[in-house]
């Protein structure tokens, strides 16, 4: 190849085909754009090694390294110096890796690193904190700060560039609640969705979580694996202040009793309620004398799996003007709504699937003949009898029940035209 030594672009995307690099690709001093580099052994009279990347030093954008099995040698990949230029770090989906090398501290021009699919990781590396130009960070995992491989929560602090998505893991290692109260989330008014994980319970969770009370600004939060009794005050008494929260997801939270306020949030629309094993009854969240229609006035999808003490819902619930879909599973004592008729109140109603041990609010759905009047898509997984409501509800189009349904109908008991599906999901 004649090297064009002015050549400032090089697009090969889509060149899936290529093999190497012409060898000098490295005179090119002046190349700001090389979308692949595709890496030969040392010993290929074809091609170049990774080594010519090293007076590349214009590079901007995106780069993709391929064939990296071809060098032999650790000392030829620093000899190409990535890691000084480096903005990007993608590990998204590299499911094998369990720990971060231990020099990253030192890419201080690093702004994103994915780690999105990861799921053996079980540390960062000490000195994370040192990247202040980092923007984005899918997960954090905390370590206690004896732990010579990993790094504590309180090197979240200085990553005040965090946006997006942020994932901490492994809360139950924080052992003092003012480490956590350092890692100053408050600050991080870019961070719009936050989740917090505990592997296992640790002594001081309920203090932990408290200092580590977010912005205000939140649009979606998730709560894992949380095995204290109540929630933090930030979130049972200072919630209506999240104002902005769209979605929100409790899964495992064994221990607690009581439910969020989350009635009174104008803009919530998501909700999933999964494992809350004590959870015995969801009351009404408004405190004050205003009408109880004005509580959930945004809500759009409801998901119940697991909650096995639950026994009813709030009744504004079931005056939701926008929800749409309603899914309960494996909630047995959930036998009964506030009052018959409840679920004709939700007229915006188009999926409604009721999963595994759901019996006993088939049953009451049957004796009310209570169903949403626009009712789109019902799945049932078995019952003795079909509702009693569906042959009058001409708006449902799919009827999907188990494999194992038993209950026989005739086509008289169902609307008109509705396709009944078997699924073994």
């Amino acid at each position: 190849m004649k090297y064009p030594h002015n050549l400032q672009d090089l697009d090969l995307q889509g060149c899936y085909e290529l093999r190497s690099m012409p060898k000098g690709i490295g005179r090119l001093s002046n190349l700001k754009t090389l979308s692949w580099f595709h890496v030969s052994k040392d010993d290929d009279d074809d091609g170049c090694g990774i080594r010519e990347l090293k007076e590349l030093r214009q590079l901007e954008g995106a780069l993709s390294i391929c064939s990296l099995q071809n060098v032999i040698d650790p000392l030829e990949a620093q000899e190409a110096d990535l890691m000084s230029k480096l903005k990007s770090l993608i590990l998204r989906g590299c499911f094998r890796i369990r720990e971060l090398p231990r020099g990253m501290k030192y890419l201080h021009n690093l702004q994103h690193l994915d780690l999105q699919g990861c799921y053996d990781l079980r540390s960062m590396p000490k000195g994370i904190g040192r990247l202040s130009n980092l923007k984005t960070l899918s997960w954090f995992h905390v370590s206690k700060d004896d732990d010579d491989d990993g790094c504590g929560i309180r090197e979240l602090k200085e990553l005040r560039q965090l946006e997006g998505a942020l994932s901490i893991c492994s809360l139950q290692n924080v052992i003092d609640p003012l480490e956590a109260q350092e890692a100053d989330l408050m600050s991080k008014l870019k961070v719009d969705e936050l989740q917090f994980w505990w592997d296992e319970s640790g002594d001081k969770d309920v203090e932990v979580f408290q200092s580590l009370e977010p912005h205000t600004e939140l649009s979606s939060l998730g709560i894992f694996f949380y095995s204290g009794f109540t929630f933090p005050r930030w979130l049972m008494i200072d919630l209506p202040s999240y104002n902005k929260l769209v979605s929100l997801t409790l899964h495992s939270c064994f221990e607690c009793r009581v439910l969020l306020p989350i009635g009174e949030l104008p803009l919530f629309e998501f909700l999933q309620l999964q494992n809350m094993e004590k959870l015995e009854e969801w009351s009404s969240s408004s405190n004050s004398r205003q009408e109880e229609t004005d509580e959930f006035p945004s809500l759009l999808s409801l998901t119940i799996q697991f909650c096995r003490e639950l026994r009813i819902l709030p009744q504004p619930l079931l005056s939701s003007p926008r929800l749409c879909e309603l899914h309960f599973e494996c909630c047995p004592k959930l036998r009964m709504l506030p009052h018959a008729g409840a679920l004709s109140k939700l007229t915006s109603l188009k999926n409604l699937r009721l999963g595994d041990e759901m019996e006993g609010l088939i049953q009451f759905l049957d004796e009310t003949e209570s169903l949403p009047p626009n009712l789109n898509r019902l799945y049932i997984p078995d019952c003795i009898s079909v509702p009693k409501g569906l042959r009058n509800l001409s708006s449902l189009k799919h009827l999907e029940v188990c494999h194992t349904f038993r209950a026989h109908y005739s086509p008289e008991e169902l609307p008109v035209n509705v396709i009944v599906t078997e699924s073994w999901y």
